[in-house]
């Protein structure tokens, strides 16, 4: 984010680019939600939204959840608790705003080494040595439907 020189803005500018990203997204009947934002564009039809939804896993799924509460790494994030399946240095695109690549050189090294065939991104896949980051489990609510594992069909 250094390469652009980014200046902060003022709440007016803010409300011009909310009011600017709106009429856009209602042109192509798109919704605009903002992410952890201080500002409320709801004047503008942009409603807090959050990555991680909840409600949204529920409806796609058919399943109910758990309640996962919010995990947030930021104050005003609404996601809902997950784990986060990504790694870092991976990705080749190179966006200027992305958080996840800070080296480019090695963010090439390791999409190279990707293999699909692997249950990781990049590199030796040693069973003994795979550390645990989080424990998984299942939210769904135990009487939301069948044991069956939820497949997409593609």
């Amino acid at each position: 984010m250094k390469e652009l020189d980014i200046k902060k803005i003022s709440t007016e500018q803010v409300y011009q680019i909310g009011k600017f990203i709106s009429e856009i997204a209602q042109s192509f009947g798109i919704n605009a939600e903002s992410c952890a934002e201080e500002y409320d564009l709801e004047q503008f039809g942009i409603k807090h939204g959050k990555c991680i939804d909840g409600e949204l896993i529920e409806k796609i799924s058919g399943y109910k959840l758990k309640s996962l509460g919010r995990d947030g790494n930021r104050q005003l994030c609404l996601c809902d608790q997950c784990i986060d399946i990504g790694q870092y240095d991976s990705c080749i695109h190179g966006c200027l705003y992305c958080y996840a690549n800070a080296n480019k050189e090695i963010a090439k090294r390791n999409y190279l080494e990707h293999s699909g065939d692997l249950p990781i991104l990049f590199g030796e896949y040693d069973e003994m040595n795979v550390k645990a980051r989080k424990d998984v489990c299942s939210w769904r609510l135990e009487d939301s439907g069948s044991d069956e594992q939820i497949s997409m069909k593609i």
